[in-house]
C-alpha cells in the first residue's frame, strides 16, 4: 500500500512538473479597431479618425510576446474651411489622410487574472497618403497633391486583458517630426479579440 502511494505521489509529481513546464501558446493573433485622436501640431488640421489593425504575437518569455502588426488609419481634413480667413469666398475640399502603420513590439503580462494588465512598446514605419487638395478661390479652381512619405515612429501603450477580448490605448510618437517648431502625436484607443 505505502509503495502504491510512492508511486502515484511520484507521477503527480512528474505530471506537475511537466505542466509547469510546457510553453503556453506559442503564438496568438489579434484583430483590433477603434478611435484615432492626433495629438499637438496633428490635430490642427486633422480632426478624430479611425483604425483597424491586426497582429501576430509570438511567445519569447513566460510573460512576454513579440508582435508583428499593421494598422490602417484615416482622418478627415474637413476643419481646413474653419481656419480660412473668409469662408465666403474661398471653398477648400479634399486633404484626408490615410495611414499605413507596420512595426514591432514587445508586450509584457503583469500578471494573469481574470483581467490580465499588459504593457508594450515598439518600433515601425508609417505611410501617409494625403488626398488631393482642390482650393476654390473667387471663382478659380486649383488642385495641389502631395507625394506620400514615410516616417518611423515609436509607440508605448497598456492595456487590459480578458479571455478573449481587450482595450488598449497606445502613444504614437512620429521621429521625423521632433522639432522645437513641429511635433506629431497621436492616441489611439481600441477594443480587440485575440485569438
Amino acid at each position: 500500500m505505502t509503495k502504491t502511494v510512492l508511486i502515484i505521489a511520484l507521477v503527480a509529481a512528474i505530471a506537475t512538473s511537466a505542466m509547469g513546464q510546457t510553453p503556453s501558446k506559442p503564438f496568438s493573433v489579434y484583430l483590433q479597431g477603434g478611435a484615432s485622436m492626433p495629438q499637438q501640431d496633428f490635430k490642427d488640421l486633422y480632426k478624430y479618425g479611425y483604425h483597424g489593425g491586426g497582429g501576430l504575437g509570438f511567445s519569447i518569455f513566460p510573460r512576454m510576446e513579440l508582435v508583428a502588426r499593421g494598422s490602417y488609419h484615416k482622418y478627415s481634413a474637413e476643419s481646413l474651411n474653419s481656419i480660412l480667413p473668409d469662408q465666403s469666398t474661398i471653398d477648400v475640399t479634399g486633404g484626408d489622410l490615410s495611414m499605413i502603420m507596420y512595426g514591432a513590439e514587445l508586450k509584457l503580462n503583469l500578471g494573469v487574472f481574470t483581467s490580465n494588465p499588459y504593457l508594450l512598446g515598439g518600433f515601425g514605419r508609417a505611410q501617409f497618403d494625403i488626398e488631393d487638395v482642390t482650393v476654390n478661390a473667387f471663382g478659380l479652381e486649383q488642385t495641389h497633391e502631395f507625394p506620400s512619405h514615410t516616417e518611423t515612429y515609436r509607440i508605448l501603450g497598456a492595456g487590459l486583458e480578458f479571455t478573449r477580448t481587450f482595450l488598449e490605448a497606445r502613444y504614437y510618437t512620429f521621429m521625423e517630426d521632433i522639432t522645437e517648431e513641429t511635433s506629431t502625436r497621436l492616441i489611439t484607443v481600441s477594443f480587440g479579440i485575440r485569438l
